[in-house]
């Protein structure tokens, strides 16, 4: 009886609606109603409402039921086995090459002393033609390396060399990482006796290089690595993730090569080198039309710089065999992407940060009041700051933000991975010095956030 009410009920509201709009409309147009008029009016539009509500509900009703049937289903399952979480990976040796030191302990040193500071470019200038604060690395100009480079190609077959000059000083830079890891692998991870493991060659070059510059790039570092004692033949360069340029992230890439050695038992040697240069007067341009290049009126932009940095790594089983080895181990976290960019936010939401620090030493086995320094990526800008202090005062209130907590971004300027490769680096640097866990943080990218545990040997026991 009650739904032929509520039945009857509908039909006559649509009636109603219909027949009262339609006379009200003819009295107010103070026209005659045509027999089609009629029709459409008092006998269509009835049905057509009453159809669309039938329908609606109907819709409704799937939507509701659909979440209910999936949970249905899935108890009716066997729960699927959870992932295996791969092994920590043994950071061995780093290197680095930036404006302010090309080593972890002299950055690091003039980061908390306030004297890694931008400074006026002798060659950029904004659209006002004043010179733009950078961060330049005089190293990158070697012409004799571009030389090198180009015969070197030439005599492979390989096409023409088309690198601009910011692509070019990074290559550059990227050259010297490699080859001082190349030596540092040959000299630590090469067995004595026969074929050497395969050299996972990792590279992270700038994503607005061209897919044949970036392959090319890559298959220089891997002859650079071969020339210092690596076998070519046992030298893998990565290939690229296409379509996803959060693929091309260091923790992605690290956690690639970890759940890579994971799966295969193989012995595990990892070299991820990050090379880029923002020293253009195309990123200058880009960032005045977009209000985000630091000026002496907006001390909150971008700074161009430009830098390389890598990272040896390798398993807790091949590390451990070689006497007297100092390294740290690397406790991954997942990178984790905001629901918006950090660009546009009205204010700073360090939530993320606070929770992926929660999981991250939780997988390594630490405890807050255990981390003793926090490095992250952070530049100069307010909102990336601001989000940084609001995670170490809620997740890491012990530690001082004047003396524990450095911030290499300010330092590198923007230069794509290489700010978080090098703080990566530095963590490593003070963990192997304090005996003790530190955490490493990136914040710079607008949609995506990443941490990782950076603890020595010794925190092991």
């Amino acid at each position: 009886m009650r739904t032929w009410i509520k039945v009857t009920l509908l039909v006559l509201l649509a009636v109603g609606l219909s027949w009262g709009g339609a006379i009200w409309f003819w009295r107010a147009t103070n026209r005659m109603p045509a027999t089609q008029d009629l029709v459409l009016y008092l006998v269509m539009l009835p049905l057509a409402l009453l159809l669309a509500f039938w329908l609606g509900r109907k819709l409704i009703d799937a939507i509701a039921a659909a979440p209910v049937a999936a949970a249905a289903a899935a108890s009716a399952e066997p729960a699927a086995p959870p992932a295996p979480k791969a092994a920590p990976l043994a950071l061995v040796a780093v290197s680095l090459r930036t404006a302010h030191g090309a080593r972890a302990d002299e950055l690091s040193g003039a980061i908390l002393e306030h004297k890694a500071r931008a400074e006026l470019d002798p060659k950029l200038v904004d659209e006002h033609g004043f010179p733009v604060m950078t961060a330049r690395v005089e190293e990158a100009d070697d012409a004799g390396l571009q030389e090198e480079v180009t015969e070197w190609f030439t005599q492979k077959g390989g096409p023409d060399l088309d690198f601009d000059e910011p692509q070019w000083r990074a290559l550059v830079l990227a050259t010297a990482v490699a080859g001082e890891l190349a030596s540092a692998a040959a000299g630590s991870l090469m067995p004595a006796e026969g074929l050497p493991p395969v050299l996972h060659l990792l590279p992270i070059l700038p994503s607005d290089w061209t897919l044949e510059q970036r392959r090319t790039g890559g298959l220089w570092l891997q002859h650079v690595v071969s020339q210092r004692g690596w076998p070519l033949a046992r030298i893998a360069l990565a290939a690229e993730v296409p379509g996803d340029p959060r693929a091309a992230s260091p923790s992605a890439v690290l956690g690639r090569l970890a759940h890579q050695g994971m799966l295969s038992g193989l012995p595990v040697v990892g070299m991820l080198v990050a090379g880029a240069s923002a020293l253009a007067d195309a990123s200058i341009s880009k960032w005045e039309a977009n209000n985000t290049l630091f000026t002496a009126t907006r001390a909150q932009g971008l700074v161009p710089g430009e830098g390389a940095a890598g990272l040896l790594l390798t398993d807790l089983r091949q590390v451990q065999a070689i006497d007297g080895a100092v390294y740290a181990m690397l406790d991954l976290e997942a990178d984790t992407p905001r629901h918006n960019s950090a660009d546009e936010a009205k204010k700073a939401d360090a939530k993320l940060l606070v929770t992926m620090t929660g999981k991250v030493l939780s997988s390594g086995g630490a405890e807050a009041g255990q981390v003793a320094m926090l490095v992250a990526d952070t530049g100069h800008r307010t909102s990336r700051v601001l989000e940084l202090m609001d995670m170490t005062a809620v997740a890491l209130a012990h530690l001082d933000p004047d003396t524990d907590v450095v911030r290499v971004g300010g330092a590198c300027g923007t230069c794509g991975a290489v700010p978080f490769v090098t703080a990566l680096a530095v963590a490593h640097h003070h963990a192997i010095e304090l005996a003790a866990p530190v955490l490493c943080i990136s914040n710079e990218d607008p949609y995506r956030r990443s941490a990782v545990l950076v603890r020595p040997a010794a925190a092991l026991s």
